[in-house]
């Protein structure tokens, strides 16, 4: 298990990881770390576990994860990081046998590094003064990355740059490598950002240590700040989002999630970067970032524009100081924390960003946000517990984003008249306003509920021209056929225009999922934007057409079919671009489906995961195809196994690691079924899998699934005799 720690730790937020970490159920009212302590060390008593905790900086903070984790006997291992010698003699009990000093990289692992990020034809030409660059750097890893992403980020990689760097760095890290040291090496890739990612840079410094940060919402941020620069033919999101990739580029900022298109969609800030960008907030008062009450009250003696508020449910020192602040000035407010405070709205006279979403409190209450109606500069609204909004909200003339996770009560009836709304996230099972189809700068749809919205707005979904993200819901009663086909009329129109991700992501389980005709779907022949399609809620006839040849973008596609034939498949192995695959199969093809190259290109040439889903595993792979496939999950029945070839073509998935299989026996009124048959299954696959060359490094996972809920949960296809979950 490994927990990181970090330089000023939320003990009862750290404390609560751990307990989501090793499995525990969650925990309802638990204020006090002393209660948490107690209830990790009981659930810990009688298990052998093996954390690594990682970054530690003060002993105290060891005392209190100490005292959670049971010397019980049974061959538990616990392993410390730390940069400060005290801290380890206190973590192994004062005896140094058990301390291992990590040693800086050595010449030649440093170089690797460093020629990594600037460029081995580049590097060699300036051979003499990386070769100093690096003494200076001392085989510190941070050093090394932040002074080659900053040189790899120069323009012109001239000597005089490179000697203006190696000059600049005063001290050499190798015989003094102090903390300064390595604040003097940030503070020159910081210096040498340009301006506008030097403030984006600067406002990430509202997010607590180690907190995990979503691109999509300081691309949003950014761009509510006026961060910025307005050019005329460039759409202002995607400029912010080149600027968040400059900022990984240059090893500002960490990224801790890539997708399987290779973009990066979470970040971190490493906690000397992050004390760094807090520095310099406070000497430009830019941001002002408060975790105590001797900070709140140094804070409200003073204008901050920008205030980000770290709390702990229960301190109630830091709760009364923050209600002492002085709001009226501000423009933008932040709120990290499980606590009880309640930011005073009303006092929010020029506001333009309130970033709620990580507010949390132990009590179920509901936040009142009908004040928010007087916010008129109100630009970004984001809030992560369940809010109340007031009836109307028009007065919000410059509403750009607005998120609500959780919704108490009715949409405002006049959302619709919020000219530059580009975001809108609400949860399922809320009705929205009729007249969506005024709503016309709306690039971001969540959730569209078809059990619950009418006739009107089905129609006015065709209206959202500027749409890019779409998600349907469905809750309570699903509406008729007729109703849906005009819907997907409606989706039609959207896909010909700039739609890139459309998501129906379920549908009730007693019910059998709408169905698809292919003549609702009248797409243009044009290339579509589309890049994600999860439709796999819904029934197609057939695979369809446009799919394959006009949406070459498509990078995730999740499918239900009735049927599917030879021809489906072929036009689907054409898309370039795909990485995600998922086929839920109906009905069971008469015979079995090649997956193969033909003359000219290779079939699926970027997919990493395939999931197939039908009553039997019916597929063939050719030599060649599907180069890159990581992982293959097969879903079917379990019967008569025998007598079915299995994973035909496999020893041709030359990079396969993972095959994942869950099969079902049918209904069995909750009898648990024999661990013997996966054990049996197991081997079937491990047999099949035989004839591959990489055999020893392919992971088998294999579920036995028996319908333990009736078969009213599952929807009943009379055809094929089977019960199909939605």
């Amino acid at each position: 298990m490994f927990v990181s720690v970090s330089q000023r730790p939320d003990m009862l937020k750290l404390l609560g990881r751990i307990t989501h970490k090793v499995g525990m159920p969650q925990l309802n009212h638990i204020v006090e770390v002393e209660d948490l302590i107690e209830t990790i060390r009981g659930y810990l008593k009688d298990l052998s576990y093996f954390f690594v905790i990682d970054d530690i900086w003060d002993t105290s903070v060891w005392d209190i994860l100490r005292c959670a984790l049971p010397d019980n006997n049974k061959g538990s291992k616990v392993i410390t990081t730390t940069r400060i010698e005290t801290v380890a003699k206190a973590c192994c009990s004062y005896r140094p046998e058990f301390i291992y000093k990590m040693k800086p990289l050595n010449d030649e692992n440093s170089a690797k590094l460093f020629f990594s990020r600037v460029g081995y034809v580049c590097a060699q030409s300036l051979k003499d003064i990386s070769d100093e660059i690096l003494q200076k750097c001392g085989g510190l890893p941070l050093a090394i990355i932040s002074i080659s992403s900053l040189l790899a980020s120069q323009p012109a990689r001239s000597r005089e740059q490179w000697k203006f760097v190696c000059s600049s760095l005063r001290s050499n890290l190798r015989e003094n490598p102090t903390l300064e040291g390595m604040r003097q090496v940030l503070k020159l890739s910081y210096s040498n950002l340009p301006l506008h990612l030097k403030t984006c840079l600067l406002y990430i410094g509202m997010y607590p240590e180690d907190h995990c940060i979503e691109k999509v919402d300081l691309v949003r941020l950014w761009v509510a700040e006026g961060f910025v620069a307005n050019l005329c033919d460039e759409d202002a999101e995607e400029v912010a989002g080149s600027y968040f990739n400059e900022l990984v580029n240059r090893s500002m900022i960490q990224p801790t999630n890539t997708g399987y298109n290779g973009e990066v969609s979470r970040c971190k800030v490493h906690d000397m970067i992050l004390d760094l960008i807090r520095l310099k907030s406070e000497e430009e008062n830019f941001l002002r970032v408060v975790d105590n009450a001797n900070h709140m009250a140094l804070s409200s003696q003073s204008k901050v524009r920008r205030l980000s508020l770290h709390l702990g449910f229960g301190e109630d020192q830091d709760t009364a100081a923050a209600t002492s602040l002085s709001m009226s000035h501000m423009r933008s407010f932040a709120l990290f924390g499980n606590t009880g405070f309640t930011p005073p709205i009303s006092r929010f006279k020029y506001i333009r960003v309130l970033n709620l979403k990580d507010w949390r409190t132990d009590g179920h209450d509901i936040v009142d946000l009908t004040p928010v109606c007087k916010l008129f500069q109100l630009r970004y609204l984001n809030i992560g517990r369940k809010a109340r909004l007031p009836a109307q909200i028009s007065n919000l003339q410059c509403l750009e984003t607005l998120e609500l996770n959780k919704l108490d009560g009715d949409v405002p009836s006049d959302i619709v008249h919020l000219p530059y709304l580009l975001h809108f996230v609400v949860p399922s099972g809320k009705r929205l306003p009729d007249g969506i189809c005024a709503m016309r700068s709306l690039r971001t749809l969540r959730c569209f509920d078809v059990g619950l919205n009418s006739v009107d707005n089905f129609k006015g979904v065709a209206e959202l021209l500027n749409v890019r993200d779409l998600v349907i819901s469905c809750s309570g009663t699903a509406p008729q056929q007729g109703i849906m086909d005009t819907l997907w009329c409606s989706i039609a129109k959207l896909i010909s225009c700039k739609l890139r991700a459309l998501t129906f992501p379920f549908f009730p389980a007693n019910l059998p999922p709408p169905i698809v005709g292919l003549d609702h779907l009248a797409i243009s022949q044009a290339e579509h934007h589309l890049e994600v399609l999860e439709v796999s809620s819904t029934l197609f006839p057939q695979v369809p057409s446009w799919i394959g040849q006009h949406c070459s973008r498509l990078s995730i596609l999740s499918l239900t079919v009735n049927i599917l034939r030879q021809n489906d498949v072929d036009l689907l192995v054409q898309l370039p671009n795909l990485l995600d695959l998922k086929l839920n199969i109906r009905k069971c093809p008469t015979e079995r489906i090649l997956i193969d190259n033909d003359s000219s290109a290779v079939a699926f040439p970027a997919l990493k995961l395939f999931t197939f889903s039908c009553f039997a595993p019916c597929l063939f792979f050719g030599a060649g195809a599907l180069p890159n496939l990581h992982t293959l999950t097969l879903n079917h029945h379990g019967r008569g196994l025998e007598n079915v070839k299995l994973l035909e073509g496999v020893q041709h998935l030359l990079n396969l690691k993972e095959v994942h299989v869950v099969f079902t026996n049918g209904y069995c009124g909750g009898r648990a079924m024999p661990g013997i048959m996966e054990a049996a299954a197991e081997a079937t696959y491990r047999d099949a899998i035989s004839m591959h060359p990489g055999k020893s490094g392919i992971k088998i996972l294999v579920n036995l699934f028996c319908l333990v809920m009736p078969p009213s949960a599952f929807y009943y296809d009379s055809d094929d005799g089977v019960f199909v979950g939605n």
